[in-house]
């Protein structure tokens, strides 16, 4: 028994197979993949007796990746030798190659003796592994490095392993999918000149076989049917590979190295060996077909449900006399080709396995042009050249169709169609597409137009109908698209839309319309404006002053009117009011019409910039009062001269609620003739060298006044007089000049307060007068009344008035005769006064004054003439000269109101005595300092506090006057005739005095000298404080 052994081992050790010794060869990977695992199964040893004799009848059984094949059974030994090949369609590296020595039962099932495993991807060098395998126990614990005693006895087998390529196992792809498109003849000459991105629209599908369905009932017959979307496509009934002739199959490779239907199945027999195919060649079925699904999204183009990316699926299922063996869901987002088993699923527990029977199948996206719905360039532009104008057109082309319901059933219980036609409204526009009779995916390529001028957010309604004859038409979905949010960048858009279903219809969507929009600018829309409206001319020469205002349209106004026959308003018989600053114009009314063209133009005087035209859209009724239909406001136009053309919504008295809307074109001009010429002493400035002393002031012109009679009034400082006494009308003309004397620039402080009354109330306005001191010239404004929107313009100017200047005497003009000699008068002249009020309890006096004036130096003390009820009096250079010989003295000047008119000679008396009935306006004091430079000092004197206001113009010099010297008499002044004579007499010269007491009516002054005893008494002067005696009385002692 022992040299049994050892002669065995050396046979064993002497086997040679052909295989081993193969070598891989050179191989396109893409066109020759590694699909077949060849196996020869050459001999066991040590195997584990299964029967009770002490043998097992053994063979072997191969499984990898669902594909199955065996050898033969070896009867009655423990040391089988099979040298047997077998090949498996095997085309992955991830599975593994499980192979399971059997002992044969004829009357009883088979008995398992042990199992090897081998991963196929240590196989992938090509190149043939030959090895001793040990038998393990348990499939799961292979893997494990752990010995486990249930796998000692059990045996070892020998086998040789490679992965190669099998062309009969290969099926090659038709040529037009090795070939690019353009080869194939999918790209057109027009296609293959531009640079489009083509659109990948056409699903190419190769169904090439399926595996493991002999287990299935009534699989004898199999065949596929393909689904995507609404697209079905079914194939032949696929053909055994068993063996046979098998003519009616058509192949489209021209592959050398392809496989013959005829030969699949065969076994082949070859010289010291033999070679088997798997056992599930028995249950392929080879379909070989391909097919062409038209799609119009892109790979990488998903929709959204509920939020998660849905991709599109490719079904198919494998059906036998109508049982569906089993079914899989394909992924067909990959751009480029994919050729894949794909496990099939069980109809009845929906489990996912192989076991279930795999089918091969290829897909790949192409570009088709013959499929291409190409938009006409002509009908409907790639986008909108006319960008920076508003938007007035939606461009549609009606394409087609898909996924429609089913609307007519057939009689015969077919799958039923629809005679769909489209209805395209916006804004009360609306249009019809023909009808497609019978089809459930019809073509139109039909162009529309739909005008959208005056609609703010424009609303495009897509509906869907079925045509009946003898019935309804019945509802299929519609769309609603929001054209400026869709189409905001002007450009075409090519897109499906869904059909959406009424609420409560039960009825998701209808099915998809394929449109392309255009959102564009159609001049041939625009309506031309009038003539007059363009032509008129803009002086640039002077500011704006007229508006031109062009009413174009209205659209979607409100309907007023309420036809006879129907039980709602359907139309109206639009006019429109326009309103600027008072001015109103009334445009033509247009009868039975809600979107009503005038195309009337109108002008209105304006230089307002914050000025709004108003318009009120009415509806004219003879029998009743016209109904109202909205309005708007219409701002000035920011740029003079450019026609501003836009569109206003209407409101009513919700602003929220729409009326409509109207066009309007506005145009802001300078017109020549417009201007309202100032008078001539405004123009007129000659003696601008000299001091304005002169204010011109004019009220030219009102705007937005109410249609009433109006009387207008103006006052500055003390001044007060009339402008017009009744002016009626919304843009009344005044004319109305007026003289102020105003030689203070502060003077300009004060404003123009302008007074309008009517029968109801009075309004004021004040005109500023301080930007006459900036610069001497015309101050021309629109000034507002207050609690209204009325203006009034008026225009000022300060000036040179050689009129308004008072003269002085020569002698205070000329120069002094005795400048040297000491200075003892004062000159004053009393000019004029301005503004001299008397206030009573912060109210001014309206009545005037009797003014006149005081002059106080010491003792003595002159009075001017009365001004009788003037607040401005002029004194007509009143002149006074008073004693002055110091410099410390003081002149006081008082203006009072001579209340009970009396004259100067009561004045004098009254100002005398302690009772005064005279009320004094006011005073000040002036040093006589101020004037030692003796030169003429001409100059207004304030005399304002809190009980009265005004001022008055003096001129002063202070000069050396000869005649008040009183020359002492002669005899004093010559020599002593008797100088050498004793002195026997005192000469008293009694010259003057000053500033002597009041001492009552009855008391005049006197002097008196006393001299040792001796006295002597002056003469008496009457009615005086200062006394001037004759220089020749002599006094002698």
């Amino acid at each position: 028994e022992k040299s049994i052994e050892e002669k065995n081992e050396e046979e064993d050790n002497v086997l040679e197979i052909p295989e081993e010794k193969e070598t891989p060869k050179e191989r396109d990977v893409e066109k020759e993949p590694l699909n077949c695992l060849k196996v020869v199964v050459i001999r066991a040893r040590k195997l584990k007796a299964m029967d009770r004799c002490g043998t097992s009848d053994p063979y072997v059984r191969i499984s990898v990746d669902g594909e199955i094949g065996r050898t033969t059974a070896k009867k009655k030994t423990l040391r089988p030798k099979w040298v047997e090949t077998v090949k498996l369609s095997v085309e992955k590296s991830d599975v593994t190659a499980i192979f399971t020595v059997m002992d044969s039962d004829v009357l009883d099932s088979d008995d398992v003796i042990g199992f090897v495993v081998i991963p196929m991807r240590e196989l992938i060098n090509e190149y043939p592994r030959r090895d001793w395998f040990p038998l393990r126990a348990n499939v799961e614990m292979i893997n494990s490095t752990r010995a486990n005693e249930n796998d000692q006895g059990l045996g070892e087998i020998e086998l040789c392993l490679r992965w190669i390529h099998e062309p009969r196992f290969f099926f090659e792809l038709p040529l037009s999918w090795q070939e690019n498109e353009e080869a194939a003849g999918y790209q057109s000459k027009k296609r293959r000149r531009s640079s489009v991105k083509q659109i990948k629209n056409e699903l190419k599908v190769y169904v090439i076989r399926a595996r493991g369905l002999s287990g299935k009932k009534g699989a004898q017959q199999p065949y596929v049917t393909l689904r995507l979307d609404y697209e079905v496509r079914k194939t032949k009934i696929g053909i055994s590979s068993s063996g046979g002739s098998h003519r009616n199959l058509t192949r489209k490779s021209s592959s050398k190295n392809a496989i013959k239907q005829e030969d699949l199945g065969k076994r082949l027999v070859s010289k010291g060996s033999t070679k088997v195919f798997s056992q599930n060649q028995q249950a392929q079925r080879v379909f070989c077909q391909e097919f062409t699904i038209p799609a119009d999204f892109e790979p990488e183009d998903h929709s959204t449900k509920n939020g998660k990316a849905a991709t599109k699926m490719l079904e198919l299922s494998v059906i036998s006399k109508n049982v569906v063996l089993g079914k899989c869901q394909i992924n067909i987002s990959k751009k480029e080709c994919c050729r894949k088993f794909y496990a099939l699923e069980d109809p009845e527990h929906g489990n996912i396995s192989a076991k279930n029977g795999r089918i091969e199948v290829a897909y790949k996206w192409c570009h088709n042009p013959a499929l291409v719905l190409e938009l006409p360039d002509d009908k409907i532009p790639t986008r909108d050249t006319l960008v920076d104008q508003d938007a007035n057109e939606i461009c549609i082309f009606l394409i087609r169709a898909r996924k429609l319901k089913v609307m007519d059933q057939t009689l015969l219980g077919g799958q039923g169609s629809t005679d769909c036609y489209l209805v395209f409204n916006m804004n009360e526009n609306q249009v019809k597409s023909t009808v497609k009779y019978k089809s459930l995916t019809p073509v139109w390529q039909e162009a529309f137009y739909l005008g959208a001028e005056g609609i703010k957010e424009p609303q495009l309604i897509i509906t869907a109908y079925d045509h009946d004859v003898m019935s309804a038409h019945d509802y299929m979905g519609c769309i609603d698209i929001n054209v400026c949010t869709l189409l905001k960048n002007r450009k075409r858009l090519r897109q499906w839309f869904r059909l959406i279903g009424k609420e409560g219809s039960g009825v998701s969507s209808y099915g998809e319309i394929e449109l392309g929009l255009l959102w564009r600018h159609n001049p041939q829309r625009v309506i031309p404006l009038p003539n007059e409206f363009i032509e008129k001319k803009d002086d640039t020469s002077g500011p704006e002053n007229l508006l031109l205002c062009t009413l174009i349209r209205a659209t979607a106004l409100m309907a007023c009117d309420t036809h006879v026959l129907a039980n709602k308003a359907s139309t109206s018989d639009p006019f429109v009011t326009l309103e600027l600053l008072g001015e109103k114009r009334k445009s033509l009314t247009i009868n039975a019409d809600l979107n009503p063209i005038w195309s009337q133009s109108f002008t209105f005087p304006c230089e307002f910039s914050d000025a709004k035209l108003k318009l009120t859209v009415q509806d004219y009724d003879r029998l009743s009062e016209n109904d109202f239909m909205g309005r708007c406001h219409v701002a000035m136009p920011n740029r003079r001269g450019d026609i501003v053309r836009k569109w206003y919504d209407l409101y009513g008295e919700d602003e929220n609620v729409s009326y409509g809307r109207i066009e309007i074109a506005a145009r802001w001009i300078h017109d020549p003739a417009a201007i309202i010429q100032l008078p001539k002493e405004l123009l007129t400035d000659d003696l601008i060298d000299k001091d304005p002393n002169e204010v011109i002031f004019a009220i030219l012109r009102g705007s937005a006044f109410e249609d009433k009679k109006t009387k207008v009034r103006a006052q500055y400082q003390s001044w007060k007089f009339v402008c017009a006494t009744a002016v009626k009308g919304p843009s009344p003309q005044i004319f109305s000049i007026h003289t102020l004397p105003v030689e203070d620039a502060k003077d300009l402080l004060d404003p123009i307060i302008l007074k309008f009354q009517d029968n109801a109330q009075e309004k004021s306005a004040k005109f500023d007068l301080t930007a006459l001191k900036e610069e001497r010239r015309i101050w021309r404004r629109w000034i507002f009344i207050e609690n209204s929107q009325a203006r009034i313009e008026c225009a000022a100017r300060w000036i040179h008035n050689p009129k308004n200047i008072i003269p002085l005497p020569e002698h205070m003009l000329n120069e002094e005769l005795y400048p040297k000699r000491e200075a003892n008068a004062l000159a004053i002249v009393l000019l004029r006064g301005r503004n001299l009020m008397q206030n009573k309890d912060d109210e001014v006096v309206v009545e005037p004054p009797n003014i006149f004036c005081t002059l106080r130096l010491g003792a003595e003390q002159v009075t001017s003439r009365t001004q009788i009820k003037n607040h401005n009096p002029d004194f007509g250079a009143e002149y006074f000269e008073l004693p002055v010989e110091s410099l410390h003295e003081v002149l006081a000047i008082s203006v009072c109101n001579n209340k009970n008119g009396a004259t100067i000679k009561r004045i004098q008396n009254l100002l005398s005595s302690k009772k005064q009935n005279n009320n004094q306006i006011g005073s000040f004091e002036l040093a006589i300092r101020e004037l030692a430079h003796r030169t003429l000092y001409r100059e207004w004197f304030g005399i304002s506090s809190e009980e009265s206001s005004g001022k008055i113009e003096l001129a002063f010099r202070w000069f050396h006057n000869p005649h008040l010297i009183l020359r002492v008499p002669q005899d004093m002044m010559a020599r002593e005739r008797c100088p050498n004579m004793p002195i026997n007499e005192l000469q008293i010269c009694l010259v003057r005095a000053r500033d002597l007491p009041a001492m009552g009516r009855s008391e005049y002054p006197k002097v008196q000298f006393i001299i040792n005893g001796l006295s002597a008494e002056s003469c008496v002067k009457k009615k005086n404080k200062v006394s001037s005696l004759d220089a020749k009385i002599k006094y002698f002692c």
